[in-house]
């Protein structure tokens, strides 16, 4: 409370003004703008710069474009060019880092093993066991080693066991030939996987995802291996 006192009136004589000033006389006094005047403000200021930043990176990229820098050849850069690719088996893309490598495959032959090279894209060590034993299988069954019914179910590792998994058609076609074809049969799978997949050394066949039971001409209840091994 702020006492003046009236020209017309004595010391002794007085009124009281009572005098509120509220948070916006107080700013205007201190020579500043109201909060929400000045938040607008700053507002305006970080639009204009984003939208300075967005007109000059147009700018840049127009000018890099007009100047026709090449782009990398055979890779997709857009939906569309996917699509495009997609649509068109012959359009290659091309797969940074990609590399091809060879895995023999040993093919029972008369009385011995052939020696054959598959080319993969050499992944997961699981898959690539799969890969290589699955064109093992194919080439048997287009040579009358097996029955055209044998299916490689799955593979899994446990150090240097590896478990292959097969249908029951597998066990019938081995049960179907001499002990000493069954055996070539049983090296050929042996060699192709300890020869090209290290730490690998044994096989071990189950039958449907359970231990196989079969004992003649070969013995599935047990693991195999090479015999230099």
């Amino acid at each position: 409370m702020v006492k003046y006192y009236s020209p017309e009136q004595g010391p002794e004589e007085f009124d009281e003004i009572d005098m509120e000033m509220d948070d916006e006389s107080v700013e205007r006094n201190n020579g500043k703008a109201p909060l929400p005047y000045r938040l607008a403000v700053w507002g305006a200021v970080v639009v204009l710069f984003f939208a300075v930043g967005y007109w000059g990176t147009n700018i840049v990229l127009s000018l890099v474009d007009r100047d026709n820098i090449p782009g990398q050849e055979n890779v997709a850069t857009s939906p569309g060019e996917a699509g495009d690719v997609m649509s068109n088996p012959e359009a290659g893309v091309a797969a940074e880092g990609a590399r091809q490598a060879r895995f023999g495959v040993y093919v029972p032959s008369e009385n011995s093993l052939q020696e054959r090279q598959v080319t993969l894209t050499p992944g997961i060590m699981e898959d690539d066991i799969k890969d290589v034993l699955t064109h093992l299988f194919d080439t048997m069954k287009k040579e009358g080693v097996i029955d055209r019914q044998v299916k490689l179910l799955h593979v899994f590792r446990n150090g240097e066991v590896l478990y292959i998994d097969v249908n029951d058609p597998f066990i019938d076609a081995l049960g179907a030939v001499s002990t000493a074809r069954a055996q070539l049969i049983m090296t050929a799978i042996v060699k192709t996987v300890a020869s090209n997949f290290s730490p690998v050394t044994r096989i071990r066949i189950i039958v449907n995802g359970k231990e196989s039971e079969m004992k003649k001409p070969v013995d599935l209840t047990a693991s195999w291996k090479l015999p230099s091994e």
